[in-house]
């Protein structure tokens, strides 16, 4: 896949996460440009809704080549509720389906999907440990791969990564 790609992400386990699964799209790791919250500097939600406020203005008037991505924690909040509200405040429209623009929210956090991708006993309310390093989540990864593109979700699969998955698959139709 020749495209390029806009990932904004709040830390580097998000854009490892990220980076695994474009990768299984068929992105080549050097098509990625990674804009991630800085640390210390704030709420990373705020930084990350504020980027994608600024990149979808660009995207939505057609001066970009690039397909926008967008991992981040919903840390137990209607996220989509409140940066489809952001959006309309702004004046922008909300992302078609047919735009090459996904986004992700852990309901929790990333490493809930993590951990549950790995077979753990987890939910989406309580938080999870961090990984020992950010790298570190290719099998969960891989996981996510399979059971997305199976279409056969098991039955006790986060709400959250159950929307990620049609996020993945309305991807994958867009190549």
């Amino acid at each position: 896949m020749g495209r390029r790609v806009v990932l904004i992400c709040e830390d580097s386990q998000h854009e490892y996460f990220a980076r695994h699964v474009l990768s299984k799209l068929g992105y080549a790791d050097r098509s990625f440009r990674v804009i991630k919250a800085d640390r210390g500097g704030g709420s990373a939600e705020q930084f990350v809704r504020d980027r994608f406020l600024r990149e979808l203005r660009t995207f939505q008037k057609g001066h970009t080549t690039y397909d926008l991505i967008v991992v981040c924690d919903a840390d137990g909040k209607d996220r989509l509720t409140d940066w489809k509200e952001a959006c309309n405040r702004g004046g922008l429209e909300w992302p078609g389906s047919d735009q090459r623009v996904a986004l992700f929210f852990p309901n929790r956090e990333i490493e809930n999907w993590i951990y549950h991708l790995r077979g753990e006993d987890v939910d989406e309310a309580r938080k999870c440990a961090k990984l020992k390093g950010a790298g570190d989540c290719q099998d969960a990864v891989e996981q996510l791969a399979r059971i997305c593109d199976s279409g056969r979700l098991p039955p006790d699969a986060l709400p959250s990564l159950r929307q990620a998955c049609v996020e993945y698959a309305r991807f994958r139709a867009l190549a």
